[in-house]
């Protein structure tokens, strides 16, 4: 109780006095991140192995990371909605515990259904922690959007349509913070048949079929070729760490600039004393003055009157005494 005392009394006074009391220091952003990875129906719990080798190599080159395996069944139902559920969850509780956590989401299949649809209950401050959004196989990919890439960076599936782009595919305000991949093989396989329609069937086949499904059928092997994609993750390593890179530079910018309003602060509120008191000294002068238009003459000391030199005093008294002797 004593010492509970002893602080709050030093607190105050040091309030009083100017001097600022010593607070935890704010951490900075994204010194640390979470990737969180959500996998594809039929997989089981754990690491989904469409981001196995690019976690790896971005968590080599941008330190503070942990990864969390999104909790959900993943099952052959195509139910996502438990993988949302669980995204926004620990985004939620991340931030209760830390204000300056940042996350990149990651998805593939299913798990990019449920990472989309988290999305769209990531507001405010949920909004602002992610920094990244990177989708493999994306089955609600939505034709147009400047996000959307195929597996070598290209605008070969653009305007492709995944078999659930109905629901609305990655809303507009996320689609800087996104990579949408769709992968499309543009070789096509010649049979050596002349018939034009088996050519065409082989031009067809090469797209994705959950992600484009103009020009693939179903879970085929572009839909499965990811994890073994080196281009695909080569992309998504250099994208995630381009947006974490740029969110600590941005975050150091800020506190640079918050020092400088500090500074600015500080100069403004010893300007405002200095001019306070030069204030107060013109107060006296006025009251000094108004003194004297009332009539009272200003207060000035009374001459001292003037000494006569000693010796020359003597002299007087010795002159008398002559003349009258």
């Amino acid at each position: 109780m004593f010492f509970k005392t002893l602080s709050i009394t030093l607190a105050a006074a040091s309030a009083v006095q100017g001097v600022a009391v010593p607070r935890r220091s704010r951490q900075s952003a994204c010194s640390h991140y979470t990737i969180i990875d959500t996998r594809g129906n039929g997989t089981p719990q754990g690491p989904s192995i469409g981001f196995r080798i690019m976690n790896a190599d971005i968590r080599m080159q941008v330190s503070g990371g942990s990864t969390y395996n999104t909790n959900y069944p993943a099952s052959m139902s195509m139910d996502s909605a438990p993988g949302t559920d669980d995204i926004v969850r620990h985004i939620h509780n991340a931030l209760d515990d830390n204000p300056d956590e940042c996350f990149v989401l990651e998805g593939y299949s299913l798990g990019a259904t449920a990472t989309v649809e988290a999305l769209l209950r990531l507001t405010g401050d949920s909004f602002h922690a992610v920094k990244a959004v990177f989708l493999i196989g994306n089955p609600e990919h939505r034709a147009g959007l400047e996000c959307n890439v195929d597996g070598m960076g290209g605008s070969t599936t653009r305007n492709s349509n995944g078999i659930l782009s109905s629901r609305g595919g990655v809303p507009e305000d996320w689609v800087s913070k996104t990579m949408d991949v769709c992968v499309f093989v543009s070789r096509s396989i010649y049979d050596g048949r002349v018939d034009p329609q088996a050519y065409l069937l082989t031009v067809l086949h090469q797209g994705d079929g959950i992600c484009d499904q103009l020009r693939g059928l179903g879970a085929n092997m572009q839909h499965l070729s990811y994890p073994s994609n080196p281009s695909v993750q080569m992309m998504g390593t250099r994208f995630v760490v381009k947006k974490l890179r740029s969110a600590r530079s941005q975050d150091r910018d800020d506190s640079d600039s918050r020092e400088d309003d500090r500074a600015q602060d500080d100069d403004r509120s010893r300007n405002d004393d200095d001019r306070s008191r030069d204030d107060d000294d013109s107060s006296q002068d006025d009251d000094d003055s108004s003194q004297d238009e009332d009539g009272t003459p200003p207060y000035s000391p009374s001459p001292r009157p003037r000494r006569r030199p000693v010796m020359g005093t003597m002299f007087g008294n010795w002159k008398k005494l002559i003349q009258h002797s």
